[in-house]
């Protein structure tokens, strides 16, 4: 060869052409066949990027020029097989480019094995950087691929040659377990590549797949199957131009025990449950039947989803289990979980086998619906309506569910009632079994599940009576849950269903923004179950109240206006006799509550805004009449007699009304001097229901201010209201037919004459002339027998003794006073200011009686007392002051 020609050489192998059209062109033309196989892996390992196609091309093109030397190096490997590596060393002694040969003829086939993996990917993918793992192993590439679970690529380098298959075979399950685990593929991806191995055990067998198939080699191919032999590669190792082989691994004993332990590697040590199962699945196809039992069972812990594996569904419960499910479960995916409960390991495993598949079945759907969930309950619905378990256990599982769901939306109340409506339920009333339902929800808050082992126990027919009522309960909470959302339980459970509900509807109306239309709908909604055991008047009734309650009067009448037009039947029921008396049953309530007598707070107000707000009728007036007068009384904090604040319950009671106004002086010390307003309360007091009317309220509240003026040490007030008493007793006097007398004496009450005579006998007053005229006064006032009293008092004025006796003309009144036989009488209790002082007993009557006709015959020269005595007398004698 020329110096030029070297030369070019030289330039190719130091900077290959960059287009692998130009290298193939040289390496064409080139006249030495070793030299262009060099050229060949020079270049594809310089142009990373080349299209792999090219330089598989190129490299093909390159070892076809020197391919007799694999039909030599066969032979020589032939022979070695048979007597050893000692021939393989001769052979290469002999020559000693041989060993340049072998080396550069094994990297043509590694290149060309090694651009199978991006050909694998894409017919245009690049060829990649080779440069640094071209002289690496098979096994390397193979190990690199399976550790970045590229099975695709393994495939393709598997079934690029013979050669590598062989290679690659006593370590495909190494590679395999590779791929599984720290590869992460899943079993079906490496089944669709034939990469699993076969049924047939030992390995020297015939299996079925890419490991066996890739293993024959066609005549062409044999005389490159030295190229990864063992053999050839510990020749090399020896000479130092190649790394020792890697001794196999011990193959499994046995098939399905390698399927086993990767199955249970997978789903229990590195958690990857699909991957173990899919595992166990493909075993199962392959007629590996003994991992059946872990394939279902890995089936199950997939199916449960999240954290779950194989040894935590061991441990767990049969809830846990199917609590587990109920977040994505179907019913029928409900069903396909039987078997396992049947076969399967869990913690409780033993009990459950023991249930019949009813209870089983039912058991699996109450631990779902205790999840409260929406579509436990659909599950439910759907496992009543279908015919999956007896009819019998239906309708325990759907008393149990209706009884005890705790939702009260519209889709609730849709599936209790698709439940009823599926086993053909109609609405009923009483039942015994209910009547043990209501007072097991009373007692305790029971769980689907509690309340099915209870309704269990009892006959078919009693359950399917309770569901009749279970479903007027489920009617009753579908028509209200829209103001009032309650589940059927709580209506069950609920003492006075009929009045708490009307309060809970009447709370909701009120805060409704539209709560006219509101509450004329609710009458509506509840009127079809009206008689039915559940709503009756008093729910009716009951709405009604919560607006007055409330304080929301023209709603009250606006509402009962509406009624009353529609003809609305729960109105009708609810007020027989007109909301009148409601309204004033509510403000008697109210009235009764109050814990003072203050109208303007609390519940005395509410009574009388409530009787305010009503059309004035002669009752209602009446009602808001006593309110108004107990409020006048609150303005004075009186007491009552038990030392607590005066109530309206006290007013309403008292049989004596001037009681309270005479307690209403004792504590307000100036009160008496507001006769004017002490009149106008006592005019109120009198007309309280349960009062005693009083002879004459006028003289009976002057008496009272009298005792209350001399209490506070006022004798002229008190006097001038002794005179203002003899005034209006002299026109009642008139006012009576023939001036009869009430059986006093002369019609006046007790407390009137015994206010003045006190007064008159008071210690510290000193004016006689005043005196004088209020004795006159009780005089006048007084009935005949304690006439002599007064004389006696009269007595002890200075200067009395000293009158000039002088005959008057007889008058047959005085005569009959003076010549009276008199006789103990009945009186009338003592006024308040009178019953401090004694009176004269009748005994004394006699002298009293001379007394005054000594006193009489003497008055004219006595100007302090002439003209007290002769009015009063004139009074008493029908005539004048004579």
């Amino acid at each position: 060869m020329t110096t030029a020609g070297l030369e070019t050489r030289r330039a190719f192998l130091r900077a290959p052409p960059a287009a692998c059209e130009a290298a193939l062109e040289t390496i064409t033309g080139a006249d030495d066949d070793w030299w262009a196989g060099a050229a060949a892996v020079t270049a594809v390992k310089a142009a990373p990027h080349w299209k792999a196609s090219d330089a598989a091309a190129l490299l093909a093109a390159a070892a076809a020029r020197t391919a007799s030397f694999d039909d030599e190096v066969y032979r020589v490997f032939a022979r070695a097989k048979k007597e050893g590596a000692p021939v393989l060393h001769e052979w290469l002694a002999d020559d000693a480019d041989r060993l340049a040969h072998l080396l550069l003829r094994r990297q043509l086939w590694q290149l060309q094995w090694l651009l199978c993996i991006p050909l694998a990917a894409s017919k245009t993918a690049e060829a990649g950087d080779v440069s640094s793992v071209a002289d690496a192993p098979v096994l390397f590439h193979a190990h690199s691929l399976a550790l970045a679970g590229n099975a695709r690529a393994l495939r393709a380098l598997l079934g690029a040659h013979p050669a590598v298959a062989r290679a690659l075979f006593p370590y495909r399950f190494r590679l395999l377990h590779l791929l599984l685990t720290v590869g992460g593929k899943h079993a079906d991806h490496l089944s669709e590549l034939r990469l699993l191995p076969g049924t047939h055990m030992p390995v020297q067998d015939r299996e079925s797949g890419a490991w066996i198939d890739s293993l024959d080699a066609s005549p062409a191919a044999r005389a490159s199957l030295w190229v990864e032999h063992p053999l050839v590669i510990g020749v090399l190792a020896e000479k130092g131009v190649a790394a020792p082989p890697e001794p196999a691994p011990e193959p499994p004993s046995a098939l399905v025990q390698w399927y086993s332990d990767r199955v249970t590697e997978l789903g229990g040590e590195l958690g990857l449950v699909d991957n173990a199962l899919g595992l166990a699945r493909a075993a199962v196809s392959i007629g590996l039947t003994p991992l059946r039992a872990a394939a279902n069972e890995l089936g199950f812990v997939a199916q449960l989803g999240g954290t779950w594996r194989v040894a935590s569904l061991r441990n767990a419960t049969f809830a846990e289990i199917v609590t587990a499910l109920a977040a994505h479960a179907t019913l029928s995916e409900l069903r396909e979980a039987m078997p396992f409960f049947r076969t399967g390991s869990f913690a409780d495993a033993d009990y459950i086998r023991m249930l019949s598949d009813d209870d089983l079945a039912v058991r699996m759907l109450l631990v779902l619906v205790e999840q409260r969930t929406p579509q436990a309950l659909a599950l439910a619905e759907q496992a009543v309506a279908e015919s999956w378990i007896s009819r019998d256990a239906r309708a325990a599982l759907a008393l149990a569910v209706v009884l005890g769901w705790h939702g009260s939306d519209s889709a609730s109340y849709k599936a209790l009632r698709g439940m009823l409506d599926a086993l053909s339920i109609t609405v009923g009333r009483d039942a015994p079994l209910m009547v043990l339902l209501r007072e097991t929800l009373r007692a305790r808050d029971a769980s689907v599940g509690q309340l099915w082992t209870l309704i269990a126990q009892v006959e078919p027919a009693d359950v399917f009576a309770a569901l009749g009522d279970a479903a007027a309960f489920v009617a009753l909470g579908e028509s209200i849950h829209k103001w009032v959302p309650r589940p059927p339980r709580e209506l069950v459970a609920s003492d006075e269903l009929s009045v708490r509900l009307g309060a809970t509807l009447g709370d909701a109306a009120i805060n409704d923004a539209n709560a006219r239309e509101a509450i004329c709908a609710m009458f509506a909604a509840l009127e079809p179950h009206l008689g039915g055991g559940l709503v009756d008047a008093s729910t009716f009734e009951a709405v009604l109240i919560t607006l007055l309650r409330a304080q929301r009067y023209p709603l009250f009448h606006m509402v009962v206006a509406d009624l009353k037009n529609s003809g609305s039947a729960g109105f009708a029921a609810a007020l027989p006799q007109g909301p009148e008396a409601l309204v004033i049953s509510e403000a008697r309530k109210a009235f009764d509550a109050a814990k003072t007598c203050d109208a303007t707070t609390g519940p005395l107000r509410r009574a009388r805004q409530s009787l305010a707000a009503a059309p004035q009728t002669a009752a209602i007036a009446q009602e808001l009449a006593v309110v108004d007068t107990v409020a006048l009384l609150g303005a004075y904090d009186l007491v009552a007699r038990d030392g607590k604040a005066l109530r309206p319950t006290d007013v309403r009671a008292t049989e004596d009304p001037l009681d309270l106004l005479a307690r209403l002086l004792a504590v307000h010390g100036s009160a008496y001097r507001q006769a004017d307003e002490m009149m106008e309360l006592a005019h109120a007091l009198v007309k309280l229901p349960n009062a005693r009317q009083p002879d004459d309220v006028q003289i009976s509240v002057l008496a009272l201010l009298v005792d209350a003026a001399m209490a506070a040490d006022d004798l002229a007030c008190a006097k001038a209201y002794c005179e203002r008493m003899a005034s209006v007793a002299a026109d009642a006097s008139r006012r009576r037919p023939g001036g009869a007398s009430d059986g006093n004496g002369n019609g006046n009450g007790d407390g009137a004459w015994r206010a003045c005579f006190q007064l008159g006998k008071h210690p510290e007053w000193r004016d006689a002339k005043s005196r004088a005229d209020v004795l006159g006064q009780a005089l006048v006032l007084a009935p005949p027998e304690n006439i002599p009293r007064i004389l006696s008092e009269w007595a002890t004025l200075d200067g009395a003794s000293l009158v000039p006796a002088r005959a008057l003309p007889p008058r047959d009144t005085i005569s009959r006073l003076l010549s009276t036989q008199w006789t103990s009488r009945r009186q009338e209790p003592l006024g308040k200011a009178a019953s401090l002082f004694d009176s004269f007993a009748p005994s004394h009557a006699e002298q009293a009686a001379r007394m005054a006709r000594s006193l009489w015959d003497g008055l004219g020269d006595d100007a302090r007392i002439t003209g007290s005595l002769r009015g009063a007398v004139g009074w008493l004698m029908g005539g004048d002051e004579r």
